[in-house]
């Protein structure tokens, strides 16, 4: 993997910290089963050290391949109920607002909810952003993401 961008390690973080609470409940599990030190993993995780360096070798050990680490995925807090379902308009965090929507369209029926996240996130840029800036680098990422076009291809382009 290249570089990755702070859209990306953020995303990619949020998912670690999922798949540690998820699959292993703590750190030191998760650590163990990896093969990496618990203090390296906490701070990949806590965001002192980036997560990149370890995202091979924990995608080998839960046989996933790497780009899954960079899909944003919506990761519910513990305590939510359905009251908690809302979307807060977040200009300068894309990534939360896509999780958001992601949430609040879980009801939707089969297959439509990723077309409503993509629809919504698309009039949010046009309407935001219009002719008066360029979007961010994060809201680059997450409609590059909504759309289907990975992250190393649209830094290919932007090369030529």
């Amino acid at each position: 993997m290249t570089d990755m961008t702070r859209p990306e390690t953020d995303v990619v973080r949020s998912n670690l910290r999922a798949l540690v609470a998820e699959r292993y409940g703590s750190q030191i599990n998760a650590a163990r089963t990896w093969g990496v030190p618990q203090s390296t993993l906490s701070k990949a995780l806590s965001g002192d050290r980036s997560p990149e360096y370890l995202l091979a070798r924990i995608a080998r050990h839960e046989r996933l391949p790497e780009e899954w680490f960079l899909t944003p995925r919506l990761h519910p807090e513990s305590g939510q109920d359905e009251m908690g379902k809302r979307f807060r308009f977040l200009a300068d965090d894309p990534v939360r607002m896509a999780l958001d929507l992601e949430e609040y369209f879980a009801d939707a029926p089969e297959g439509k909810a990723p077309r409503l996240v993509k629809a919504v996130m698309r009039t949010l840029l046009d309407q935001y952003f219009g002719e008066v800036h360029r979007p961010s680098e994060q809201w680059r990422f997450v409609i590059n993401r909504l759309e289907g076009f990975s992250a190393q291809s649209s830094t290919k382009q932007q090369a030529s």
